[in-house]
């Protein structure tokens, strides 16, 4: 399933099982920041479990 990253309910909606693969992908200018972005937030997330 591919969700638009600038839609917060595509997002939340998402939802995807612990376990689950998730790709993201970012383009433009800010694309290395973005991901980074998210690499943290899963990351810090997945700390708190």
């Amino acid at each position: 399933k591919e969700v638009d990253g600038k839609n917060v309910l595509d997002l939340m909606t998402l939802a995807p099982p612990e376990g689950s693969k998730v790709r993201v992908r970012a383009e433009g200018p800010d694309a290395v920041e973005a991901i980074h972005a998210v690499e943290q937030l899963v990351r810090s997330r997945s700390d708190e479990d």
